[in-house]
């Protein structure tokens, strides 16, 4: 375990490979009946060390898909088409795969006398612990589909209308955190072994099986009104059922505040029933030449809850799974303290999901010129936006002291004595709800060439910026830039999305060099079949929200958070420079009046590295005025290139010589300093390497060579 101020790359031991094989089979019956099926089977593994190179981890993946459809030709104008299908996928994600330093599969070095723990310290790199450290989901996910759809064509009218019935099935083995996971607040609380909080599970392995039927029908009408518009008018009906459990093994608060979990179903109320979305669209060509076209639609799209948002909880939560959740531990924790910890269910992770749950859906509209300038080239521009209503928001822990609004700010009371959570019947919640918002807006531009004189390509430029309240479903942190537990009474919890970026411009190319016809035999063989491509990528950087470590604020939670006061004004980036990419001049511990000094904790904060402003006190219990992702990290951009051979040996026989640089401009293209953006310890004293980038988001030029055999 080391400052994160380097910039590194981890290639040991880091392999990916997928292998699949795909078959077909066609038959026609007669002119009216026809079928068609396919397999597909694919197999996926990706492995690579933890930060400390201590610990091989790995990801593995199998898919088996099975379709069949038959057609059916009942007159010239209509048609029907019935298809089923099934779907098989194993997946086990973070699974320990061996042991690069010996240490990491020794025995009664972490917690539950197992192998080493997961430690978290502010300003530290991560150390993953020993082998099985890692929360290890194992997934067996069958699906059962069965689609109608039938065209039929009636004057000035193409309709289509038809069914969809699905039926899920998602069995999950899981270790999760059976080493368990301390977190530190400062590099001194390390030292001095004074952990912040505690995650494990003294449980090997937890198991839940949840299952879901989904069902919808449409109908569709593509009205050519006249030769030149088309009008196109819809109606979608799409239901889901409450996720059910085999052995109604469920587990539910039916209020944040309840004494004990619900045990069973239902799970939640349905709020599916009445999913009727309407969808409108037209395509104009207003110049009745065939080279304009003017596109727009609106629809509207419901968000069902499908089980894949809620496995995480179920898989744990008490008292199916034992998974026990500590905050303010006493010294010398670490790493053995809690061996001998028993079941109190005031320790034990369980869940909240919101048991009357409003419609989940997105209203999407769309609108687009298109213009053939040449035969060859044309260009696009066009708007897309959407706007989501009551989505589905997550927080890995919500069980916190509640604070209370004051003019300087979100102030958490003082407290003493008595736990002060929302619930103290139960450990950490992991809580859903459906409270979000959510905006996109997006301008989107084309300039497409054709295959012509050898040559083809495409460029594109977005303008794109997305907003939400918190861009998690599954878990609380899908991405590496997320706050797994954004405060639901948190006005800055509503920010750019998490995956929002705002510039994006790809160009591609292909280009078949050219040779004079009068080229013949050995020259024609060796200066003909060149082909060129290449793709440049440039976009804007990934936004990500500058914390303070530990828990300053009091929440006594499985996941504290804090975070620091921005200068209005300053200038928060130091763009080109990796060691100080954040200005951590801008960023200031939460302050309050002399007046207001009594209500704030007694704060370790009265000893930070930097004076208060005259006139102030740092208040270690109120919430800085920073808001989520309030940070751009830095831009991106790559060339990758290829040069290809083409020999033609025979008819039937072709052979291709590749060649394909990937980073050819070996420009070295940083992430954001995610790992590096804890600005403050819980002490309030400055992070040594706050701020600092330590990670490339593609790495040094490679060049591949390869051979492909046509037959």
């Amino acid at each position: 375990m080391g400052p994160d101020t380097g910039i590194h790359t981890v290639a040991i031991d880091n392999v990916v490979h997928d292998n699949f094989v795909t078959a077909r089979i066609d038959h026609r019956f007669s002119d009216k009946d026809s079928l068609s099926g396919t397999y597909l089977h694919d197999n996926g593994l990706n492995n690579q060390p933890d930060p400390l190179n201590n610990t091989l981890f790995g990801n593995t993946s199998t898919r088996q898909t099975v379709s069949i459809q038959e057609t059916h030709v009942f007159t010239s104008s209509f048609t029907n088409s019935v298809r089923f299908g099934f779907n098989r996928m194993t997946a086990l994600s973070n699974a320990s795969l061996r042991a690069i330093n010996p240490l990491s599969a020794q025995d009664g070095i972490g917690a539950f006398n197992r192998q080493a723990s997961t430690i978290n310290v502010a300003g530290l790199t991560q150390s993953s612990g020993g082998l099985n450290a890692l929360a290890a989901p194992f997934q067996f996910w069958n699906t059962f589909q069965a689609y109608d759809d039938a065209f039929w064509v009636k004057g000035n009218h193409l309709v289509k209308f038809g069914f969809s019935f699905e039926r899920d099935q998602d069995n999950t083995h899981y270790s999760n955190r059976v080493n368990g996971v301390f977190s530190f607040g400062s590099v001194y609380d390390f030292l001095t072994n004074r952990p912040v909080t505690f995650i494990g599970s003294p449980q090997q392995e937890s198991r839940e099986a949840l299952r879901q039927s989904i069902a919808g029908a449409y109908i569709q009408d593509d009205w050519k009104i006249r030769p030149s518009l088309t009008l196109n008018l819809g109606l979608r009906y799409e239901m889901a059922t409450v996720p059910t459990a085999v052995n109604d093994q469920l587990v539910n608060l039916r209020s944040l505040t309840a004494p004990t979990p619900t045990l069973g179903p239902p799970y939640f109320d349905n709020p599916t029933l009445r999913n009727f979305e309407p969808r409108i669209g037209l395509a104009w060509d207003p110049f009745h030449n065939g080279k304009t076209a003017v596109r727009a639609a609106f629809g509207g799209f419901d968000v069902l809850p499908l089980i894949s948002e809620f496995f995480v909880m179920a898989d744990a939560s008490a008292p199916y799974s034992l998974l026990i959740t500590a905050g303010n531990l006493p010294q010398g924790a670490f790493p053995a303290g809690l061996n001998g910890s028993s079941a109190d269910p005031a320790s034990l992770q369980t869940t909240w999901i919101d048991p009357h749950p409003r419609r989940n859906y997105i209203m999407i509209w769309n609108a687009n010129i298109q213009q053939q300038i040449t035969p060859s080239l044309s260009a696009m521009v066009g708007y897309v936006g959407n706007h989501g209503v009551h989505m589905y928001n997550r927080e890995d822990d919500i069980n916190t002291v509640l604070p209370i609004q004051t003019s300087p700010g979100i102030l958490f009371p003082l407290v003493t004595g008595a736990d002060a959570r929302i619930n103290s019947n139960v450990g950490d919640i992991r809580a859903g709800y459906w409270g979000g918002t959510s905006l996109y807006n997006a301008l989107q531009t084309s300039l497409v060439k054709k295959f012509s004189h050898g040559l083809q390509g495409q460029a594109s430029y977005t303008f794109a910026k997305g907003i939400d309240t918190g861009s998690a479903t599954a878990i609380g942190d899908p991405f590496t830039n997320s706050i797994a537990s954004p405060f639901h009474f948190w006005p800055g919890r509503r920010g750019l999305s998490d995956f929002n970026i705002a510039h994006t411009f790809v160009l591609n190319y292909i280009w078949d060099v050219p040779v004079p016809k009068n080229w013949k035999g050995v020259t024609s063989r060796v200066f003909g079949g060149w082909e060129v491509g290449g793709i440049f990528t440039a976009q804007s950087g990934q936004p990500f929200t500058p914390i303070i470590g530990g828990d300053p604020l009091g929440l006594s939670s499985a996941d504290p958070w804090d975070f620091p006061d921005v200068t209005p004004g300053c200038k928060v980036t130091n763009p080109g420079n990796p060691k100080h990419y954040l200005n951590t001049n801008c960023f200031t511990l939460p302050t309050v009046p002399d007046a207001m000094a009594a209500t704030c904790l007694p704060s370790s904060f009265s000893g930070a590295a930097t004076p208060a402003p005259s006139g102030q006190v740092y208040c270690q219990n109120l919430m800085g005025n920073e808001s989520r992702n309030s940070v751009i990290g830095p831009g991106f951009y790559n060339l990758e290139f290829s040069v290809f051979k083409n020999l033609h040996i025979t008819e039937r026989v072709n052979v291709q010589f590749r060649t394909e640089f990937f980073n050819v401009f070996n420009h070295a293209s940083f992430l954001a300093p995610i790992a590096n953006s804890t600005l403050f310890d819980s002490t309030g004293a400055p992070v040594a390497g706050a701020g600092s980038i330590n990670t490339l988001a593609v790495p040094a030029r490679e060049v591949q060579f390869g051979l492909k055999v046509l037959f």
